[in-house]
């Protein structure tokens, strides 16, 4: 998700869908160039934190990884 959108920043968007579903992946894509971006990423935790323009072959890796542990957590 970008961290930049009308109506709910990407933080917020990760908060909601977390609270519904812990497990879910999330990949943050942004064009911001905030140190603290990264943080609060961080802190809260990620699957992935690319700031643009990204190498796209890294955001594929991610993505495949965060899918892979996610099957992993639903079959659990």
């Amino acid at each position: 998700m970008d961290l930049v959108m009308p109506i709910v920043d990407g933080f917020d968007l990760r908060r909601r869908a977390r609270a519904e579903r812990p497990d879910i992946p999330v990949i943050f894509v942004t064009a911001r160039d905030k140190e603290t971006d990264l943080t609060q990423a961080e802190a809260d935790g990620h699957d992935g934190f690319f700031r643009k323009p990204f190498d796209g072959d890294a955001l594929l890796s991610a993505v495949a990884e965060a899918v892979a542990r996610d099957g992993r957590t639903r079959q659990g």
